[in-house]
């Protein structure tokens, strides 16, 4: 039970952006709108849901696996907080703004 707070303890950034915020903006965004789901593989928040339990999985395996090395667990959990503080950022932006900046790099 210790490692499983703990490892609920090391992703609770992951949760609030990555799972939390994205599928919370993204809803919204569509809900509300303002937007549209533009990965052609999530046509539905009911496979959103599923690949985003799936991908937690995945991390808690990672996070099992990566004990004796800190460093890589530390790197990846903090990529997969700045992918989601990116993907909330950008929904936030097209739903009060109307565009995405990734439309401006494409």
């Amino acid at each position: 039970m210790s490692k499983l707070l703990s490892f609920l303890h090391d992703i609770r950034y992951v949760l609030l952006f990555y799972i939390v915020g994205d599928i919370l903006t993204t809803y919204i965004g569509i809900n509300g709108g303002h937007g549209f789901e533009s990965n052609p593989f999530l046509t539905s928040l009911g496979l959103t849901y599923l690949l985003k339990l799936l991908f937690l999985f995945l991390l808690g395996i990672l996070y099992i696996r990566t004990v004796e090395r800190p460093i890589l667990w530390d790197f990846t959990r903090h990529a997969v907080v700045l992918i989601g503080i990116f993907a909330t950022v950008n929904n936030l932006i097209v739903i009060y703004y109307g565009y995405s900046p990734i439309q401006l790099v494409i």
